[in-house]
């Protein structure tokens, strides 16, 4: 015999999610803590590398003010330089590594997304390319990473879009602007005093060291300035990472 049928008029209870709708991942899930730590320390150590370097480089300033009017010889100036330049290199170094534990990190936290189906509009691959492609004021990184914010919600229940309208912690928006926005407008000052000043003097481009001496003594305060908001820029980015991170996995149960 059947069972009887339910009385009339009975609904589903407020917040209740039909079970294929279920907060159960269609496919295989990525742990992102581990590149999220890496990417983390990393970043840490080319923050504090930076600031080192931009430290080293104040008083090659004067060095370089001194080789242009001619009071510091040749060697002077580039003995005073060598330090700088040498941790300068391996801030690249280290930043190139961060940079790819970051898009690995972003890559894993989109994928993840589409496995919990999340119909995010950057695909996961654009957590790679964004980075690569205009404009360079990591304008379409910054969308991403707006994007997974708001799709890490983990109180958002499956098959509801409502996640699109959370709200983005700000950290997001004053890491674009110190990292992006600022760094160019130095970048692009820095450009024009060192080139007007190479033309107001007339130097051949052949003379490699004195074009480095009037490139920093025309506009050596704008790269140290550069250089203090690179590492803020990475300590923001450190608190950014961490708190996405956690938001992450605990929609995703991660331990």
């Amino acid at each position: 015999m059947p069972p009887p049928p339910p009385p009339p008029g009975l609904t589903a209870p407020s917040g209740y999610v039909a079970f294929q709708n279920a907060p159960t991942p269609s496919g295989q899930l990525q742990r992102v803590g581990g590149l999220a730590k890496w990417a983390m320390i990393a970043t840490a150590m080319s923050g504090l590398v930076g600031i080192v370097s931009t430290v080293l480089v104040i008083p090659v300033l004067d060095k370089a003010s001194g080789f242009v009017d001619g009071s510091v010889t040749d060697d002077e100036f580039n003995d005073a330089y060598l330090p700088s330049q040498l941790l300068s290199t391996l801030g690249t170094v280290v930043s190139l590594a961060a940079g790819v534990f970051t898009i690995l990190w972003m890559y894993r936290v989109a994928a993840n997304l589409r496995v919990f189906s999340r119909m995010t509009t950057f695909a996961p691959v654009f957590a790679v390319v964004g980075w690569m492609l205009p404009p360079f004021l990591y304008v379409l990184p910054f969308l991403i990473l707006r994007e997974l914010w708001k799709a890490s919600d983990p109180g958002t229940p499956v098959a509801d879009e409502g996640w699109r309208r959370r709200p983005v912690t700000p950290l997001l928006t004053i890491w674009f602007i110190v990292y992006g926005i600022v760094p160019a407008a130095l970048q692009a000052v820095t450009a024009y005093a060192t080139v007007r000043s190479l033309l107001d003097g007339g130097v051949s481009a052949a003379n490699s060291t004195r074009v480095t001496a009037e490139a920093l003594d025309a506009s050596g305060w704008y790269t140290v300035a550069a250089g203090v908001v690179t590492a803020v820029a990475a300590v923001i980015w450190i608190m950014f990472v961490k708190q996405l991170t956690a938001r992450h996995v605990q929609l995703t149960g991660e331990t």
